[in-house]
């Protein structure tokens, strides 16, 4: 584990100097984003088959960039709730160059399936286009913020950092594989730490309307006692792109 989180850290270190055709920019004063209904199945902590949504969105200017994010996980078995979680985040970005800048994070979330009654981050970092081709697009981001949380098993604060990777890539034009890889780590207690890594495909109907299908893996290396460390979803999603 700890290789391929070397492995993956040290990839856009090696990109940042690579040379890049530009791509086609994000459209200047548009507000742009997806709306996304989508069919789960849950292992780890939820042995359950469900539903979830989520809506992003988003508007970039001459020199920065807004954007806003929202998520829900719910689900029943026999009449009951099985598993829920949460999520609402807001995220503004400073361009000081074309491809770098700064990040200015807050959020909140919610996750019955780990134990977690609520969390809060307020973060701050930089971040870098590293690749931006036809076909390949590729971000790294680094940060550090304060999260505070309130577990089942009682509530702390604690100082973060963030390592966060975003790979694309155009199989055709219509077809995109992508990969989503965070690391979070408690920077008072090294050995907490926390990983989100979401890798799919992404297939375009038309300009509005695309299908997206996915894997989600959320692991906690000192997870609520009584849970388990890792969480799997996989997810067929309908999503409207505006």
């Amino acid at each position: 584990m700890k290789k391929i989180i070397f492995i993956l850290l040290l990839f856009p270190l090696l990109a940042w100097r690579l040379p890049a055709d530009a791509a086609e920019e994000e459209p200047i004063g548009v507000l742009k984003g997806s709306v996304e209904a989508s069919l789960v199945t849950a292992t780890g902590n939820a042995q359950t088959q469900t539903g979830s949504a989520r809506i992003v969105a988003s508007q970039r200017s001459e020199r920065d960039r807004w954007i806003g994010r929202a998520g829900v996980l719910y689900g029943k078995s026999e009449g009951q709730s099985v598993a829920s979680s949460y999520y609402a985040n807001g995220e503004y970005n400073y361009f000081h160059s074309p491809k770098t800048y700064s990040i200015y994070f807050l959020g909140w979330e919610k996750d019955r399936l780990a134990g977690l009654t609520s969390r809060l981050t307020a973060r701050i970092g930089l971040g870098h286009e590293c690749i931006k081709t036809d076909k390949d697009f590729l971000i790294s981001e680094a940060g550090v913020g304060y999260v505070y949380e309130h577990r089942t098993d009682g509530t702390e604060g604690y100082p973060e950092g963030r390592l966060h990777e975003l790979y694309e890539h155009q199989f055709q034009p219509n077809v995109k594989f992508f990969e989503d890889f965070e690391f979070l780590s408690d920077l008072t207690l090294m050995t907490n730490y926390r990983i989100n890594s979401v890798t799919g495909i992404k297939l375009d109907i038309n300009k509005q309307w695309s299908v997206r299908t996915s894997l989600t893996i959320h692991y906690d290396n000192q997870p609520v006692p009584g849970f388990r460390k890792t969480d799997t979803i996989t997810e067929t999603s309908l999503v409207y792109n505006f």
